[in-house]
């Protein structure tokens, strides 16, 4: 007997367009109900196939009746969707970092658990392939117990200043790298097995501070481009973390891990194709060296896929344990805020 399709809505037409449309779409066992754009009318061109267009995610809500829908919009307007999602009983996978803060992110959490809904967040990097290698190699002791963890994240993405003035240079509006990537960090850590972060500071910077705006007037960037942090984590594994995406010359993603037994180093360099991951692991005197294959063009896609394999299984009930979800996006907000305390009121425990 075949299962019946499990209707699915996306809600927003850029990385929902890109990543879950596609993966949707691959599956039989699912049907795209109907993708939402903010009045762009993209939505009308991504959903020719098919599925009802919308340019209000209300009435896509209401359209669904049930079922699950992907919610990919800037973060300044995740938690109104995503509650009222919750409330109408709707699975949700919302893409990182669920809201602007913690109050937001726990009010998602707390509808959702008052519904006993699904409630997933898009930490999609714990599934690059390279990341999945380098757990194993955690889990099956071949690095021995964790000591420090390392990462260097600088692209050049929005490194050119004559880039338009958008939500993502605007803190009010849940830009910045913060939000952006330390997100993924805060969350990779607990994945790999280092445990929650239980100290952290850090500093922040805005090294592109203008761009122009409507008119091509220049406008004044809230957000910050640049953040480094060091933590401490409740396992004892010491982290230093530097991210950037407005570093000219920018290399990528680099993931040191340090154990007693062995070094491992994760690598995703520009132009961030698959066989540009690599992963080297120093252990019992030997180097064993991982490189990924295929040229696709968007390296997000199998990531997005696993994720939402995961989703789909939780949502048919069967116990998922590496689905992230909105919790553990609670706990990646409540580390930001503590490293925003800690940099805003210098000397104070945090």
């Amino acid at each position: 007997m075949t299962a019946e399709r499990l209707r699915v809505a996306v809600i927003g037409t850029g990385y929902g367009a890109a990543v879950h449309v596609p993966a949707i779409m691959a599956r039989p066992d699912l049907a795209l109900a109907s993708v939402t754009d903010n009045g762009s009318g993209r939505a009308a061109q991504i959903a020719s196939c098919g599925a009802a267009a919308f340019n209000d995610w209300r009435a896509a809500l209401d359209h669904l009746e049930g079922g699950a829908a992907v919610i990919a919009v800037p973060p300044a307007a995740q938690k109104e969707i995503a509650v009222a999602a919750a409330k109408r009983g709707i699975a949700l996978l919302c893409e990182k970092p669920v809201g602007r803060d913690l109050a937001e992110c726990t009010a998602v959490r707390a509808a959702a658990e008052a519904s006993r809904s699904v409630a997933a967040t898009g930490f999609q990097f714990r599934f690059e392939p390279g990341i999945l290698r380098l757990r194993k190699s955690i889990e099956t002791g071949g690095l021995g117990k964790l000591r420090e963890i390392e990462v260097q994240w600088h692209t050049a993405g929005r490194a050119d200043p004559a880039r338009p003035m958008s939500w993502n240079y605007r803190s009010e509006s849940g830009g910045g790298i913060l939000l952006s990537h330390m997100t993924h960090i805060l969350d990779l850590l607990s994945w790999l097995g280092a445990g929650r972060v239980e100290r952290i500071d850090g500093r922040l910077a805005t090294r592109v501070a203008e761009r122009p705006g409507t008119g091509g007037a220049m406008e004044s960037a809230s957000a910050e481009d640049f953040a480094a942090a060091w933590m401490r984590t409740d396992r004892g594994v010491g982290v230093y973390a530097s991210i950037g995406n407005s570093q000219r010359g920018g290399r990528g993603l680099r993931i040191t891990v340090l154990g007693e037994l062995g070094t491992a180093v994760f690598e995703h360099t520009a132009p961030f194709a698959p066989s540009d991951q690599t992963l080297e692991i120093h252990a019992d005197g030997k180097k064993d060296l991982w490189r990924g294959e295929g040229e696709a063009d968007d390296t997000r896609l199998a990531a997005g896929a696993l994720l939402l394999d995961r989703f789909v299984a939780a949502v048919r009930g069967e116990v998922v344990t590496d689905l992230p979800t909105v919790e553990d996006a609670c706990h990646v907000h409540a580390a930001l805020e503590r490293l925003r305390r800690a940099i805003s009121e210098p000397g104070l425990p945090d």
